[in-house]
């Protein structure tokens, strides 16, 4: 994702700024949780091919760049609390700059702010000052290796974002005992008109020793041209772990509407199997379009009569290694263990949340 080059401008009047020198640098250094590549990246791939019409791999190869997008949210979020850090912002100040489309900005710290009910040491805010639009929010305690930051690209800078909704917000700590570290991000975008274009985006990541944890949801406003029941859009919702050590993970992946109210079974009552073969039959039984010009109409029927024997990987769970998508099902590759696959403790977001998720500054 696109890094935000106003961060030189900010570091120039932070370089030049009476400080006490000898104050201690009290803004975190970290503010996202490095995800290992078999689980995100934003070139899908699998390690085995296949030449079969209905194939899960690429479904469950979605998780990937799913993921891949709301970590590169965060990078660039943490991009410019990386800068902030390298010069010591830790006390109250005020001041104005001009960001690089040219439009007057400014730049406030406040003491002892509160953001949703809980009260953080520090508050730095920008904003573009003819509306007074705030481009970035950061809170944080002095010493502790936890934050939140909101940012919204456009206000930063009108010229090179051209998404002028789209707004990211990272919710990071390192103090809380049952992992190393762990971050919330969530991202609100415009979206287009492609069929699986995506508007929303919340996802938990965790780290704990050599493994991480995952879950989270995307909300697809437009995917009623696809499943002819979700006229109402539907969220692409998960649960996964990674081992970075081995270079492995696994997920579980389902297709909700975004007007589910709750997630009980939902990992199995909307699991991509049951999903896509559900819509297969209404495409040729309720009255449905076929796609002919994908497939043919003794191909749709084909799989109709016989669907367990014509499709494939769209078994729970999915395997990955370093080089993507293994397989499906409940057969382990090699090198997988029960324990590992085990997410019974893990469950998605409830998808009309997602649907309604609205980012707000303070």
């Amino acid at each position: 994702m696109k890094q935000i080059t106003t961060l030189l401008i900010l570091a120039i009047f932070f370089s030049s700024c009476t400080k006490d020198q000898g104050a201690k640098n009290t803004m975190p250094t970290k503010l996202s949780v490095n995800i290992p590549d078999n689980l995100s990246t934003a070139a899908a791939s699998r390690s085995v091919q296949s030449t079969n019409l209905m194939d899960g791999a690429d479904t469950y190869e979605m998780i990937r760049a799913f993921i891949a997008t709301a970590e590169g949210a965060a990078e660039v979020v943490e991009s410019i609390t990386t800068s902030l850090h390298e010069h010591k912002i830790d006390q109250v100040m005020d001041f104005p700059f001009v960001g690089d489309d040219g439009r007057n900005k400014r730049m406030m710290v406040e003491e002892d702010k509160a953001y949703k009910g809980t009260t953080w040491d520090l508050k730095l805010t920008a904003t573009d000052k003819a509306l007074n639009d705030t481009a970035i929010q950061v809170f944080w305690n002095k010493g502790e290796a936890a934050g939140i930051a909101i940012l919204h690209p456009y206000h930063m800078n009108r010229e090179d974002n051209g998404d002028v909704n789209a707004v990211y917000k990272i919710d990071y700590s390192e103090l809380e005992s049952a992992y190393d570290a762990r971050m919330i991000v969530e991202v609100s975008v415009t979206g287009n008109d492609d069929e699986w274009s995506l508007n929303k985006i919340k996802l938990f990541a965790a780290k704990i020793g050599d493994e991480f944890v995952l879950y989270g949801n995307s909300n697809h406003p437009n995917i009623g041209s696809v499943f002819s029941s979700y006229t109402e859009g539907a969220n692409y919702v998960f649960t996964a772990k990674s081992n970075e050590t081995d270079d492995i993970a696994v997920a579980e992946i389902a297709l909700p509407p975004s007007t589910l109210t709750h997630t009980d079974n939902i990992l199995k009552t909307y699991s991509v199997e049951d999903v896509l073969k559900d819509e297969v039959v209404k495409q040729l039984h309720d009255g449905g379009e076929i796609d002919t010009t994908t497939f043919t109409e003794a191909d749709w029927i084909a799989y109709h009569e016989n669907l367990d024997a014509q499709i494939i990987n769209l078994g729970a769970p999915a395997y990955f290694n370093e080089d993507g998508f293994i397989s499906a099902g409940a057969s382990l590759p090699t090198g997988f263990t029960e324990v590992f696959v085990d997410m019974s403790d893990l469950s998605p977001y409830i998808p009309i949340d997602i649907k309604n998720l609205e980012i707000k500054f303070e």
